[in-house]
C-alpha cells in the first residue's frame, strides 16, 4: 500500500474467497513526514521499517496509511 498524499488514508481490504487463518495481519511500513529524508552514516536508521500489527475481520482489513508512507500487509491464507 502506497500513501504518496500528506494526510492519512483509510483503506478497506476485503478477501473474498479466501480463507484466512488468523485475527491479525503483520504491517512493515516506512514512512517519514520529509520527502527529502535519506539514510547516511551518521543517521543509519533516518528512514527504517517499523513493524505493527493490523486485525483482520470477517475477511476485511481496515488499515490506515500514514502520510508518505509505503506498507506491506502479510497474513496467513
Amino acid at each position: 500500500m502506497v500513501n504518496a498524499s500528506a494526510n492519512n488514508k483509510s483503506n478497506t481490504f476485503r478477501l473474498d474467497g479466501k480463507k484466512i487463518m488468523t485475527s491479525t495481519a503483520t504491517v512493515t511500513t516506512l514512512q517519514s513526514n520529509d520527502l527529502n529524508s535519506e539514510n547516511s552514516f551518521s543517521h543509519p536508521k533516518n528512514v527504517a521499517p517499523e513493524e505493527s500489527s493490523v486485525d483482520v475481520k470477517r475477511n476485511t482489513i481496515n488499515f490506515i496509511s500514514l502520510p508518505y508512507s509505503f506498507s506491506v500487509i502479510k497474513l496467513k491464507m
